[in-house]
């Protein structure tokens, strides 16, 4: 009686073989190794019966190569490093029964030791949690074997099971054929309240997933270039009379202030190549011009963020688009939040305006030095404003240049610089944008994306503290 043999196996990172968890068997096709050398990835196969294996190709390792009936554990090692820009085959490993059977064939992948892309969440305190969570699932969603392929999604966040800080990557689980998260460090003690945990988490984030390109969202509370006691920080972080959540302000234990997020990056050793701020009123002059040298480019919001932030079923595909061009994917950020919160979001609060910033244009948008001469002969309650509160704080950037200019030749050459750093074409809002501090939506009568703080009447002397005001004043 001739016995048939059957091969099931399953694919488990190192890392996550250390968790006790259910064990899922089925047929696995391939083994997807990390791209530096020595890297492993084992794999458990359980036969009905003896086999042995065949090896095909080079730069792998794998042990043993025989096994008896039941579970047996495949050990795979990388023997160099994949320098190459994408994955690379290894070659393969064919399980043969030792009496008849179906033999079986499994493909070696090795990633590129430096990934194209790397995507990463910074979750800042814990009083959006719900919303922080929601972020990762629809992130999860846009996650299949395509999405990021050999780019790497990674957040810094709040496990709220195991109560603990911690690293974890979004990735494609081709064992289960979905995408899941996986830890990969967790920290005991984490002091918030210092800045500097900001460098060593994302230095942390950079060491773990190298790649060509970085992004980084953060997302919490923002108050824009506001000192840490403001008026916007003595403002309750709750939700009350059904009004939604909106992202405005920081919590006790996570207050910085832009300065300090700004030497905090750079401690971390690298430029950005665009960072998106999912947080409120972080689309600001005063606030810009001290990140100008952290990224390339910043995505953010000129008013209130709504609790949900940006919409990442539709960034994460965005941003890992296979050949479009840097600029092209940011605009397609901006675009798709706009839209999700114009046609996608309650409808009751349509509440979505966003812009991008060229932080290699801002030094020569202060050079165009229209402000040193500013006129007061203007009205500041004739300006858009973008927060609810009774004092404003944040004005319309553009419109205030319009409103205050005294030479109508600069004012020509600071409208075409503005441009260059904040292209039109990724400007976008609703007609009306909601704010917590008066519980309603507020009508949007003009738009260029940024604000600035010069017409406020509060916060006059730390204003004028700023580099962007040092900058335009000298």
């Amino acid at each position: 009686m001739i016995r048939r043999l059957f091969f099931l196996l399953l694919l488990l990172p190192l890392v996550a073989c250390k968790k006790e968890s259910p064990t899922r068997i089925f047929s696995q096709t391939q083994v997807l190794l990390e791209g530096v050398q020595g890297a492993q990835t084992v794999c458990r196969v359980t036969a009905s019966g003896s086999w042995t294996l065949t090896v095909a190709g080079k730069d792998f390792d794998v042990s043993p190569q025989s096994g008896s009936a039941g579970e047996t554990v495949l050990t795979f090692t990388t023997v160099n490093e994949n320098t190459d820009a994408r994955r690379r085959a290894l070659g393969t490993i064919t399980l043969r029964p030792d009496v008849a059977g179906e033999a079986r064939c499994i493909e070696v992948l090795q990633r590129p030791a430096i990934a194209p892309r790397s995507f990463f969440f910074f979750f800042i305190g814990t009083s959006l949690q719900w919303f922080f969570d929601k972020n990762l699932q629809d992130a999860l969603s846009a996650i299949d074997a395509a999405t990021p392929g050999d780019g790497r999604v990674a957040a810094f966040r709040y496990n709220a099971a195991d109560k603990v800080w911690e690293i974890a990557e979004l990735h494609y689980d081709p064992a289960s054929g979905s995408a899941a998260i996986t830890t990969v460090e967790q920290f005991a003690q984490i002091d918030r309240r210092d800045p500097t945990f900001i460098t060593e988490i994302v230095g942390k984030m950079l060491s773990y997933f190298p790649a060509a390109e970085y992004g980084l969202a953060f997302g919490g509370h923002g108050s824009g270039w506001l000192p840490i006691g403001s008026v916007l920080s003595r403002m309750r972080s709750f939700s009350g009379g059904g009004h939604p959540v909106t992202r405005y302000y920081g919590e006790p234990g996570s207050l910085f202030e832009v300065e300090e997020i700004a030497r905090s990056l750079a401690a971390a050793g690298t430029t950005f190549d665009y960072l998106c701020f999912d947080d409120c009123f972080m689309s600001n002059i005063e606030t810009l011009y001290s990140l100008r040298k952290s990224a390339r480019y910043i995505i953010a919001s000129p008013c209130e963020v709504m609790g949900e932030g940006f919409p990442y079923q539709y960034v994460i595909p965005a941003v890992f688009h296979a050949s479009a061009p840097l600029f092209d994917r940011l605009q397609t950020v901006c675009e798709r939040y706009y839209h999700y919160y114009l046609s996608e979001y309650n409808p009751n609060y349509p509440s979505g305006c966003i812009a991008l910033t060229d932080c290699a244009q801002l030094d020569a948008l202060a050079q165009a030095a229209l402000f040193a001469t500013a006129s007061d002969a203007y009205d500041p309650a004739q300006l858009q404003h973008y927060e609810g509160l009774s004092s404003h704080i944040f004005f319309d950037f553009l419109q205030y240049a319009e409103q205050t200019a005294t030479d109508a030749q600069a004012l020509g050459s600071f409208r075409e610089q503005f441009d260059f750093a904040f292209p039109p074409e990724c400007r976008f809002h609703t007609p009306s944008f909601y704010s917590y501090y008066q519980s309603s939506l507020i009508p949007v009568t003009y738009y260029s994306g940024v604000t600035c703080s010069a017409p406020a009447t509060r916060y006059v002397a730390e204003n004028r503290q700023t580099e962007w005001w040092q900058a335009t004043h000298p």
